[in-house]
């Protein structure tokens, strides 16, 4: 004979339907729980589709907007709201002798395995508290109760279950007044929950009001993980307080651990965990509690920070005086930190750009590399130049960049060589101008400054009194120039790490889609959204810390060209800065009494480094701009011989140069003569390249034989380049020998 599975939950009074898997009925919310309110979830399923369901995103039962979601097909949730309360009962069999005090109540059948029942009664002892209870001798989970004001929902009747079950109305009586005392004698005291265990240990309170400065968000509002997450039927043991989980439950009561030393959580039914603002937005269902862990909250910021606010924590920060930034919520700081410590920050600021400028990614590659080696206390630095044609975006790729860079630490415009010395600068600084021409004081500064990257650069005078005194400018200034070309002088050539900027039909039509995009939907330029902030406030904490880089795995890496020291220092400059942009996510140490933090960089920031040390490979072993190599492919296509004169129609004619003019052409043939330079352009940077005089016969306008002197281009080498492909090797195998070996990371 078969057993009933269902037979103890008849005895116990109720009327049990089946209902055929697959059913779809027309769902109506019942008039008895017209007083609660209602969340939308998704179709045959158990979660909420909209966040803040908890404050905003919940509904009368006749809000049309509802109304609209039953009718495609939505399940929906009951809220215990206006005196009524819900026991979630998962094991009806076993709980058969706790049951009759909820007989002749509104009660639904779930469409889980077995008799599982949500019943519904009003009793004004339980407000705004979720009790989960267990079997008091095997610790096992039986459910919870929610009371009224409780921030939790069940699966309302007519809703279908994953299972393809449908929740059916058990017993259609109306809600019964049930009072507490009755619970307490009749339910609470047979079964093992709070109400009945002793009260849980005392916590130290903890400060609402912002910390002006300094540490986590966490340490700046002083949260911890108890006042979100506070276990059920909590003991404390050393460290750690051990009880239930007050959101889903515990079948044993202890599978939520809070650690009070490292102000951290761990669920163990999960294997899920964190801190203090994990614990708060798992408690307000922003996460589900599986969910939590690195990472976990991003997307949920402006939630997690309104929740805060809505228990009484002060989170938005008075602006400090003459902060240029001061749109940067403590929320873009959290989600900015958030990215640092678990995300890909040199991604975040290549998709921000991207919404800023069409293409030209090398551009913020660049200056975020120059940007993390200002952070570095042994680097030499590393100072962008971007060259190009007219129209071709340098100025607009420039901007863009800059513009995810902190207001505090750049400088725009132009601006003379004196004035920076009286300019308020702090080290660390951007300094950018546009299509600059650089007299030769300022290009003596700006060397001087490069070339003592690391130390201040000093002006000596007299004052008014004839008095000495000395200026400043402080170590590690970035110089960001934009330019047709080069600016005449090698020594500074030499010290920008070039970025040629120039167009072709693809970049063309990507750019035509950007502007028509931004056309359409009205967009400004250069808008301070929130993703500008979030990147400029990631920019902001990197910059908050100087860093030693440690480099270990060097030991096994060789160079191919050991000739070309530049190219050797400037790589290990760009694993340096990497290292510095990922510093959260690296092993360092605390800061020693120069405030200087030891950071070990990983194999995987000198990959990244190498990817983005090859942007422009083709042009930086002769320290080439774009329209410089494009123009030695043009000779090299006639054999690598051609009249001055031929060459400057070919490249009118064939659209190559974007400016074919006589003077465009020299120049880059040349350089800037007009500057006296005597050297320069792709004729004194390129080895074996000349110019050859000869003398060409020709006709005259009247027939008679004419001899005229021009200038052949000669450059025999060939211009395939590929410096970059190989120019290091690295002993994979010999380093996972190494005593230091790190496990590669993102």
């Amino acid at each position: 004979m078969i057993e009933d599975p269902l037979a103890a939950a008849k005895a116990s009074g109720f009327r049990v339907e089946i209902t055929p898997k697959g059913a779809a009925p027309m769902i109506q919310i019942p008039n008895t729980l017209a007083g609660c309110r209602f969340i939308k979830v998704r179709p045959k399923d158990k979660g909420a589709i909209e966040p803040g369901w908890q404050e905003t995103a919940n509904y009368a039962h006749d809000d049309p907007r509802l109304r609209q979601h039953l009718t495609a097909g939505g399940n929906y949730g009951v809220m215990p709201v206006g005196g009524v309360c819900i026991l979630d009962a998962d094991e009806a069999v076993r709980m058969q002798d706790l049951l009759p005090v909820f007989l002749s109540t509104f009660t639904v059948r779930t469409g889980g395995e077995g008799p599982k029942f949500h019943i519904y009664f009003r009793c004004s002892g339980l407000d705004g508290q979720k009790i989960p209870f267990y079997d008091p001798e095997t610790g096992d989970h039986l459910g919870e109760i929610y009371g009224s004001g409780c921030r939790a929902y069940v699966v309302g009747p007519g809703s279908i279950h994953p299972s393809g079950r449908t929740y059916e109305i058990a017993s259609d009586g109306p809600l019964k007044e049930i009072p507490i005392e009755d619970l307490d004698t009749m339910f609470f005291s047979k079964v093992k929950c709070k109400r009945n265990r002793p009260a849980a240990p005392e916590v130290p309170a903890t400060p609402r009001k912002i910390q002006q400065s300094g540490g986590t968000i966490t340490d700046r509002l002083g949260l911890r993980c108890e006042e979100f997450l506070m276990p059920t039927g909590a003991t404390r043991s050393g460290e750690e307080i051990v009880g239930g989980h007050p959101i889903h439950g515990s079948e044993t009561g202890t599978n939520l651990a809070i650690n009070f030393s490292k102000n951290a959580w761990t669920c163990r039914r999960c294997n899920s965990g964190g801190g203090p603002l994990e614990a708060l937005a798992v408690a307000e269902g922003i996460i589900q509690c599986q969910d939590a862990g690195r990472g976990c909250l991003r997307g949920h910021w402006p939630e997690v920070f309104k929740a805060l606010e809505a228990r009484g924590y002060e989170v938005t920060q008075p602006p400090q005086e003459g902060d240029p930034d001061h749109e940067i919520t403590l929320d873009i700081a959290a989600e900015a930190l958030d990215i640092l410590e678990s995300g890909d920050p040199l991604e975040t600021l290549r998709d921000t750009f991207e919404t800023l400028h069409s293409g030209d990614r090398e551009v913020i590659d660049t200056i975020a590399v120059a940007v993390g080696s200002q952070c570095c206390v042994s680097t030499q630095g590393v100072q962008p130049a971007l060259t190009g044609s007219k129209g071709t975006g340098k100025t607009s790729g420039a901007k863009a960049a800059v513009h995810l860079i902190p207001r505090e630490y750049l400088i725009e415009g132009t601006f003379s060589n004196k004035a920076l010395f009286y300019a308020d600068l702090k080290p660390g600084m951007v300094l950018f101008s546009d299509d600059t021409t650089l007299n030769n004081e300022m290009t003596d500064l700006i060397k001087r400054c490069m070339s003592s990257f690391q130390e201040e650069t000093e002006y000596r005078t007299v004052d008014s009194k004839l008095q000495p005194r000395v200026y400043t400018i402080p170590p590690r200034s970035v110089f960001l120039f934009t330019s047709l070309g080069d600016q005449g002088d090698d020594q500074l050539n030499d010290r920008q790490f070039k970025i040629g900027v120039e167009v072709d039909d693809q970049a063309d039509a990507a750019y035509e889609a950007f502007l028509k995009r931004k056309a359409i939907e009205g967009e400004q330029d250069y808008p301070v959204s929130r993703d500008v902030l979030v990147c400029r406030a990631m920019i902001r904490e990197v910059k908050r810390h100087l860093f030693k880089i440690r480099m270990p795995f060097f030991r096994h890496v060789a160079f191919e060209d050991r000739s070309n020291r530049r190219i050797m220092r400037y790589f290990t400059d760009f694993v340096a800065a990497v290292a510095a942009l990922r510093f959260a996510q690296r092993e360092r140490s605390e800061p020693d009494e120069d405030s200087v933090i030891t950071l070990t960089a990983t194999v995987a920031d000198m990959r990244t480094a190498a990817n983005l040390f090859k942007t422009n490979e083709d042009t930086r072993k002769f320290g080439l701009t774009k329209e410089e190599l494009r123009l030695w492919h043009v000779i090299a296509s006639r054999g690598g011989e051609i009249g001055e004169d031929d060459l400057i129609e070919l490249c009118g004619k064939d659209g190559r140069s974007r400016s074919g003019t006589r003077t465009h052409v020299r120049r880059l043939l040349y350089g800037r003569t007009d500057r006296g330079v005597d050297e320069g352009g792709l004729l004194g940077k390129v080895p074996g390249a000349t110019v050859r005089k000869e003398v060409a016969a020709g006709f005259g306008r009247d027939g008679e034989t004419v001899r005229r002197q021009r200038n052949l281009i000669v450059i025999k080498a060939r211009p395939d380049i590929s410096l970059y492909s190989g120019f290091y090797r690295f002993d994979e195998d010999a380093w996972k020998q190494d005593p230091e070996y790190i496990p590669e990371a993102v």
